[in-house]
């Protein structure tokens, strides 16, 4: 297994390659913005396992919201009384996953400009890390 740390801009580079190499795509991030890596991320809807984007605070794009409508395992999470928070993003290709796990939210500061630290881990999809 391996495990590295990532800035934001390296999370953003890297995203975009799992994107496109992987044939799962699982996401759970609170907040999402509608750009180039989420067309990247549409261009390969068809790999949707479940990608979810929180409601909270008003801060992912209604653009994109409004691109997610009818998309097969899409989901928004609003929260109620709690924040659905995470930044969690999964891949898998048969025997091999990989994860980013971190502050980096799906939003132009948390792929650019903010200061973010995050991990990428790879290794075999049945890892005791990856259950």
């Amino acid at each position: 297994m391996s495990v590295k740390l990532l800035n934001a801009k390296a999370v953003a580079k890297r995203l975009e390659q799992l994107i496109e190499d992987h044939s799962e795509i699982h996401v759970a991030v609170a907040w999402g913005y509608n750009g180039y890596l989420s067309d990247c991320l549409l261009r390969n809807k068809n790999k949707f396992s479940s990608v979810t984007f929180g409601l909270a605070f008003c801060q992912t794009d209604p653009d994109l919201i409004d691109r997610l409508i009818g998309v097969k395992n899409a989901f928004v999470a609003d929260g109620g009384n709690k924040t659905f928070h995470p930044k969690l993003y999964y891949f898998r290709t048969g025997d091999v996953a990989e994860a980013i796990i971190g502050s980096s939210n799906f939003t132009r500061g948390g792929m650019d400009k903010n200061w973010e630290a995050s991990v990428h881990i790879k290794g075999s999809w049945n890892a005791p890390f990856f259950s």
